[in-house]
Order: structure tokens, then C-alpha cells, then sequence
């Protein structure tokens, strides 16, 4: 349709669409039938100005402006309350408000204009004002900055992008998603698309972190499901709940891990003897109770009943004023052979002539151009495999181009292997080093600073020999930091040191002790549970923070050294499972969900809980009992053994 760079340059992300003549070249390639067939740049221009989307409001409107309405005014009822009661240096109601509207943010952010966003980054600091202006004594915002010497926020965070940046970095290679790739590739069945991506999220889970693994997989899963037909749920499914159980492992795989073991002065290898036969043993179990709830869905394709929805959809010739069939999108997800036959047939067949084969290019093509990688491999398979009719500007594309080579770049794959290597070989040597931290005594967030450090150094100087053709590696790798975590973080530990000032941690310290003091089994599984429930409240980072800070209490501390390990062993698991209940139990949830709805798949807050809490049971009653049974002295013991025989 477009023949000059200039009419391609109006209209980006369509360069490559035929122009469609008919209504069923314009089925053929769904989310792009309004689009006319241009001959010129005035029409484009046009066009392209048609299509730009209207200005933000300054305000908020409906749902925006109710939340941001709903939390002002209870922020300042909170203030009044304190102010009346006489507590303007320890306002606590205020505090815990504050909690709440800043967990509310950070999950649901508000724009007032696109300079004054109020999400993690802003309301954070606007609670913290308003504690400050209310006579909170300044010296508690120093103090949690500093922090304690069982908890010291600026460690936390150090370890926190120290090793973030270590895993963008690799990401950025497009590593992860090579193996991801080339692993379901490999898969010909649901159930061996199931399997592959259970052992791709254990492993990539391990090594990296659960948002890591969140953000590269869910992509890929949902292209690739689309693709063969196999219906994506148990393997999105699997993947998210896996990837916040196997984060229990090691303490680099979730933020939440850090700040306990800072707390409970863990090194990386003590972490890991006491935690990682529970989050073994949690991790099996989970992909066991998914793999039941999901059974009939891997027993059969989901393109067998695709195929009897569009044949069905076919007969009943509902077709739309676009020539596109109604809903097609949303129920069929291949495109089968007979349909191709009948539109041939009927004369209404486009300019290619071709028949896609089920499983090669589904229907789910305005989906599958998010991933632009996965999308030229398959437009280039299907082009070679059916170049009839299709234009000069194609005819040269070699047979040999199929699926088999689906993740080759011919130009930057070297390149980009260097750097691959580089960046796999650095983080495992960080977590090996990290691992024998008993023998040399260097805490881990010393060496997540040097290493991030060194890491940055590196990648300058692979910049500079632009090894691989840019030079703007290292800055993109810093951009994708979550730097909005700083004010997150540190407006948490101010409020957790508001409620300590005013002597609730303290009351809360006592209460635990009383009631879950009485043995080890009461301490693992009552903070669990509590920790738990806590995480569906507050979300998973500030429930932390604040079960930390009750846990160390000296109040607290009376039950024994050992039953104290053991609740902020369970709260460590607690804060991974907490992601596994409702959405709002960790930031992995949106971000979970955000992902799968740009791929136009519906996913509601009740089905999410529906079929958590089908799974999260089993789980937690697994990873909780492992702590019991597996008490930490034997785990220490184990772990003094291994170091002994490493330094012999």
C-alpha cells in the first residue's frame, strides 16, 4: 500500500501490510481494517493526524478522580483524628493511612497532568510532608535513613540495584529470551509447553529474580501459546506462581528477602541452607497443584475448538461491516484450513492466495505485533512458505528462512553473544562469591555495590568499542532500574519509625509473643498466615518492612533465639506466597496483569483469586511445614559441613 519511505514514515507499524482491496484481505490482518489504502503523503498526513490520540485532561476524571477524591479525604480525616487526640508528634492514624494510600498508588498510579503523576515516585514523599508538617520530630526521617544495626535501608538498597542491574543488563541481550524461545520451540504439545516453561521459570528465577522473569516470559508465553494453538492460561499461570515461589531460594530473588536477612543478619549462604529446601519443595509442589487444576486444558490443543468456534462463526456468516468476522478475535485463536478454502471459493480471497496452516500464524496477529522479534521470524516463515502473489519486494526471501531459525539476527547475533557471555559470566561469578561468603566474610551488599560498579565500568568500555554497534548500552540498562523504589523504600521505614515513636510496634511485639511464642509450629505458621494476610492489605514490601521491625522488638526477642529465626524464616516465604493470593498482594501482580491484557486476553481480579487460592494452599502448607521439619540448626549445621570441606 505504501511505496515511498515518506507514506511509511506517516503511518509506522503497517510498512509491511498489503493494501487491501477487500473485505477479506482485511480479515486476514485484524486491528488494521480502518486504515485506506493511502497513495499519497497528503492522505497520510491526514490520516496519521485523524488517529492521534486527544489530549490528557488536566483533572482525573471518573474512576481517577474518585480514588484521588476517597484518598485526600481520608488522609485528612486520619490528620484530624490525630490533631484532636492530641498526637501531633506521633500521629499514628495518619501513619497507617498513609500506609494504605501509598499502597494504593503504587498499585493503581494517577496522572493530573503529565508532569504531576501521583504514583510510587510522588506520593510517597507527599505522605512523608504531611508527617513532617503534623510535628513527626525530624530526627525519626535521619533515623530510618541510617536505620539500625540489624537493619540498615541504604544495604538494602545497594544489594537491591546492585544485583538488579547485574539481571537488566543480561536481559537487555535478549539472552533470556533466546533460551526462552528456543526452549518452546522445541515443545509440541501442551504438556510439553508446560514442562519447558516450569523449568525455564525455576531456572531463570534462581539466577535472576521473579520480576525479571515476569517481565521476559509472560511475553513470550503468550506469542508462542498463540502461535500453536495451546491455550496460554496454565502456562501464564504456572509461570507467575512459580516464579514467586522459586524467589524463595536464594535471598537475591525477591527485594523482600534482602530486608529480612539484613535484619536477621543472614549471609547469602546461611539464607540459602535454610530457605531453599522450602522453597524446593514449595516450587514442586506448585507446579503439581497447577498442572491438577489445569488438567483438562493440557490434555487437548485449544485449537481444536478454535477450529469448531470459526467453522461454527463461518456457517453462520455473522460478518461485519469490515469484512472481519464478529468476535473472531477474542473465541478463535487459529485460522483453519477449510476457512481459507471457502473465502478462495467465494472470490473474496486476498492477494497471497495462501492458506495459513493451523499453528503457524494464528489469528492473533494484532497480539503478536508487541513482539517484534517473535512477529519478523514468523512473518518471514510464512512469507517463504507461501510466495505466491506477494510482490517483487519479497520474491527474494530464501525457503530456508523457517521457524528452525526463529531467533537468528544474521547481523547482530555475534555482537550480541559477546555481551551475553560477559554479563552470564559476571553474575554467576557474583552469586558463587556471594554463596561462599562464610569462608572470605564480605557481606553481600558490599558486593553487590562492587560488582555493580565493575559491571558499569565494563559495560562503558564495551560502549566505547561499540561492541555491539551502540553506545548507549550502559544508559539503558541504568534506565531500567527501578529507581522509584528510593523514595518507596525510604518513606516505608520513616512510617515504620512514626508507628515505633508512638509505641505500636511495641504493642503489636507483645501481642505476637503472647499468642505465637508457645513453640515453633505457632511461630512459623501463625506469622505465615498473619504475614500473609498482611500482604493483601498493605502489599508485600511494606508488610515487610513492618513485621520486620515487630519481629526484632526486644519485646518479640523474648520467645528465644531460635523461635525468632524461625518467624522471620516464615515471614521471608510469606512475603514471596503473599503475590500468590489476590493482585494486590505484590507489585508482580499488575505488572502480571497489564502484561496479559496488551496481548487482548481478559483476566478479572476474581478469576486471579479463584484460581490462587486453589493453588496457594497446598503451597504454603508445603513451604511452612518444610521450615518446621527442617529446623536451622540442622540447615546450619549442613551448611558448616560444606564450607569445611571447601576450605580443606
Amino acid at each position: 500500500c505504501m511505496k515511498d519511505s515518506s507514506q511509511k514514515a506517516a503511518a509506522p507499524g503497517v510498512e509491511d501490510l498489503p493494501c487491501m482491496k477487500d473485505s477479506s484481505q482485511k480479515a486476514a490482518a485484524p486491528g488494521v481494517e480502518d486504515l485506506p489504502c493511502m497513495k499519497d503523503s497528503s492522505q497520510m498526513a491526514a490520516a496519521s493526524a485523524e488517529q492521534e490520540p486527544a489530549k490528557q485532561p488536566c483533572l482525573p476524571s471518573g474512576v481517577d478522580g474518585l480514588q484521588l477524591l476517597a484518598s485526600s479525604a481520608g488522609l485528612l480525616a486520619a490528620a484530624a483524628v490525630d490533631l484532636a487526640a492530641r498526637r501531633a508528634g506521633r500521629p499514628v492514624v495518619t501513619a497507617i493511612s498513609g500506609v494504605l494510600i501509598v499502597t494504593m498508588f503504587t498499585l493503581r498510579p494517577v496522572r493530573l497532568h503529565r508532569l504531576a503523576p501521583l504514583d510510587m515516585r510522588t506520593v510517597p514523599l507527599l505522605v512523608a510532608a504531611l508527617l513532617l508538617v503534623m510535628g513527626t520530630p525530624p530526627k525519626l526521617l535521619v533515623t530510618a535513613m541510617q536505620g539500625t544495626p540489624e537493619l540498615r535501608p541504604i544495604c538494602v538498597l545497594c544489594v537491591f540495584f546492585g544485583m538488579a542491574y547485574l539481571c537488566i543488563s543480561l536481559d537487555k541481550t535478549g539472552l533470556l529470551s533466546r533460551v526462552a524461545r528456543r526452549a518452546a520451540e522445541k515443545a509440541k504439545t501442551p504438556r510439553q509447553v508446560f514442562l519447558a516453561v516450569c523449568c525455564l521459570t525455576a531456572v531463570l528465577t534462581v539466577v535472576t529474580s521473579n520480576d525479571i522473569v515476569v517481565l521476559t516470559l509472560t511475553p513470550l508465553i503468550i506469542d508462542l501459546c498463540q502461535i500453536q494453538g495451546f491455550d496460554p492460561w496454565p502456562m501464564l499461570f504456572v509461570q507467575f506462581i512459580t516464579a514467586n515461589v522459586w524467589s524463595i531460594v536464594l535471598v537475591v530473588g525477591n527485594p523482600t528477602n534482602v530486608i529480612v536477612a539484613e535484619a536477621a543478619s543472614m549471609r547469602f549462604g546461611q539464607y540459602a541452607a535454610q530457605l531453599a529446601p522450602a522453597g524446593l519443595l514449595a516450587g514442586f509442589a506448585a507446579v503439581l497443584a497447577v498442572s491438577c487444576r489445569f488438567l483438562r486444558s493440557l490434555s487437548r490443543p485449544l485449537a481444536e475448538k478454535s477450529d469448531q468456534t470459526c467453522s461454527e462463526r463461518q456457517t453462520s456468516g455473522t460478518v461485519n461491516e469490515k469484512g472481519r468476522r464478529a468476535e473472531n478475535d477474542s473465541e478463535c485463536t487459529g485460522v483453519s484450513v477449510q476457512t481459507c478454502a471457502e473465502l478462495e471459493t467465494s472470490g473474496k480471497s486476498n492477494e497471497r492466495g495462501t492458506c495459513l496452516q493451523r499453528g503457524e500464524l494464528g489469528n492473533g496477529n494484532n497480539q503478536k505485533r508487541h513482539a517484534e522479534t517473535i512477529l519478523e521470524s514468523i512473518r518471514v516463515e510464512s512469507l517463504s512458505q507461501n510466495s505466491t502473489g506477494i510482490g517483487s519486494e519479497l520474491t527474494s526471501v530464501e525457503p530456508s528462512q523457517t521457524s528452525v531459525d526463529l531467533f537468528t539476527n544474521h547481523e547482530d547475533a555475534p555482537l550480541l553473544a559477546r555481551r551475553a557471555v560477559i554479563c552470564s559470566a559476571r553474575l554467576a561469578l557474583v552469586l558463587i562469591f556471594a554463596a561462599l561468603d562464610g569462608l572470605h566474610g564480605v557481606p553481600l551488599w558490599l558486593t553487590a555495590s562492587i560488582a555493580w560498579l565493575a559491571s558499569m565500568a565494563s559495560d562503558l568500555c564495551q560502549d566505547w568499542l561499540r561492541t555491539d554497534g551502540s553506545r548507549d548500552r550502559t544508559w539503558q540498562a541504568l534506565c531500567g532500574l527501578p529507581w522509584q523504589v528510593v523514595p518507596f523504600v525510604v518513606c516505608l521505614f520513616f512510617i515504620v519509625e512514626v508507628l515505633d515513636n508512638a509505641g505500636m510496634v511495641a504493642v503489636c511485639a507483645e501481642a505476637l509473643a503472647t499468642w505465637l511464642g508457645q513453640s515453633d509450629a505457632a511461630a512459623i505458621f501463625g506469622v505465615g498466615v498473619l504475614s500473609m494476610v498482611g500482604c493483601q492489605i498493605l502489599n508485600n514490601q511494606p508488610m515487610t518492612v513492618l513485621f520486620t521491625r515487630i519481629l526484632m522488638h526486644p519485646s518479640f526477642a523474648r520467645v528465644g533465639p531460635g523461635r525468632q529465626l524461625a518467624a522471620m524464616r516464615a515471614l521471608i516465604v510469606a512475603s514471596n506466597l503473599g503475590a500468590n493470593v489476590t493482585i494486590v498482594g505484590a507489585l508482580a501482580g499488575p505488572m502480571w496483569v497489564s502484561l496479559v491484557r496488551e496481548r487482548g486476553m481478559a483476566i478479572t481480579g476474581a478469576r486471579f483469586s479463584r484460581i490462587m487460592l486453589a493453588v496457594t494452599p497446598v503451597v504454603a502448607t508445603v513451604a511452612f511445614g518444610a521450615l518446621w521439619i527442617i529446623p536451622s540448626s540442622a540447615a546450619t549445621l549442613a551448611l558448616s559441613r560444606v564450607h569445611i570441606v571447601i576450605s580443606r
